[in-house]
């Protein structure tokens, strides 16, 4: 279940979650995923041409949400009033045991939950016979300008396995003009947002989470609203405006 995610995002945006369903590798290729996040997206713009749509996913998911956005800038439909990318695995390019794993720093002591052999297994069959250091397999390797992009929320644990290369990701996608806003939780590891029942940092990272997107701070799941963002530093958080 993706409620672990689901349920406190919702929460902290005070907002209803769409969680469709959708086509994926390796039974069928990403470009079929994304066709089916389309369809998604023009189904909320049809029903509900008032609402403000954010576009969201978390790990692979948010890797697709970045292709999508990529795909939005020659599309008719409308850009979404922003996106939030949660530890998104945006490069699945690499060989063998490397695959999926360019600009991480992979330790032995990690406390991550992410098997490296097994990140290198996923990445191998997820793209498929899709050229792996271009868009949509991994789309850091974007090319042309990311201006015209709504803004965008990246949030990722330091301690997981893909951190440098979200971090690297975050670097790539600035430079080309995206407006890119990125908190990384001390202490966090893949998905954070999973672990904010027990871990605090994680936890406090969705009142940051809500003032971004303009929401009013979540009040009954623990959180400690931060008026600041160098106070939610205070508590584990280290957050940038790019």
């Amino acid at each position: 279940s993706l409620r672990g995610c689901t349920a406190p995002l919702a929460h902290a945006l005070d907002a209803a979650l769409v969680v469709p369903e959708y086509r994926r590798p390796p039974e069928h290729s990403i470009h079929a995923a994304i066709e089916d996040g389309f369809a998604a997206y023009g189904h909320l713009l049809r029903e509900y041409p008032e609402a403000e749509i954010i576009l969201g996913g978390e790990s692979a998911g948010g890797s697709l949400a970045a292709a999508m956005l990529v795909a939005l800038r020659g599309s008719p439909l409308p850009m979404p009033a922003g996106a939030f990318l949660m530890s998104p695995w945006t490069d699945i390019s690499g060989e063998g045991p490397e695959a999926g794993l360019a600009h991480t720093r992979p330790m032995k002591d990690t406390r991550d939950y992410l098997p490296l052999d097994l990140i290198a297994f996923i990445a191998q069959h997820a793209r498929g016979d899709l050229p792996p250091c271009e868009v949509p397999a991994s789309p850091v390797y974007v090319e042309g300008s990311l201006a015209e992009l709504p803004p965008i929320f990246v949030l990722y644990g330091l301690d997981e396995v893909l951190c440098g290369q979200i971090e690297h990701f975050i670097e790539v996608w600035s430079a080309k003009g995206a407006n890119i806003q990125h908190l990384g939780v001390r202490g966090g590891i893949h998905a954070p947002v999973l672990f904010s029942f027990c871990h605090a940092p994680s936890r406090d990272s969705l009142p940051v989470l809500a003032r971004f997107f303009g929401a009013p701070a979540p009040r009954t799941l623990g959180c400690t609203p931060c008026a600041e963002v160098g106070e939610g530093e205070e508590k584990g958080l280290v957050a940038n405006a790019v």
